[in-house]
């Protein structure tokens, strides 16, 4: 994903020793160490949108009004609605590498939610 490594880099300065793999297609279940970081970045950040004043009930419904929120490496703002508990963000181009035997993202969205 296009910010991967500014996200990553944060984490490789607060844990040095910690191995983060970079996304490949062809690594092992085991080796995809690079989903902890940006579900942590994800999961924070969302959580920061919505934790203003928060309380049980404001917390089950506070997702549906996000808007605009700023997901570190996404590129992109994302949007939540009503009844809609996915993020609706940025769209990037992939293809399929056959020389490198790898996807290749985009550097910037196609198109935003």
């Amino acid at each position: 994903m296009p910010g991967h490594s500014s996200v990553s880099g944060s984490s490789k300065r607060a844990h040095p020793s910690d191995q983060i793999n970079a996304y490949s297609p062809t690594l092992p279940t085991s080796a995809i160490t690079y989903m902890s970081v940006e579900l942590a970045c994800t999961d924070m950040a969302l959580f920061a949108a919505i934790a203003k004043d928060l309380t049980v009930s404001s917390f089950v419904h506070a997702g549906y009004g996000l808007k605009n929120v700023v997901i570190p490496g996404s590129g992109v703002p994302v949007a939540f609605g009503t009844g809609r508990s996915y993020a609706l963000g940025a769209v990037y181009m992939v293809h399929y590498d056959a020389s490198t035997k790898a996807l290749v993202f985009s550097n910037t969205p196609a198109a935003t939610g």
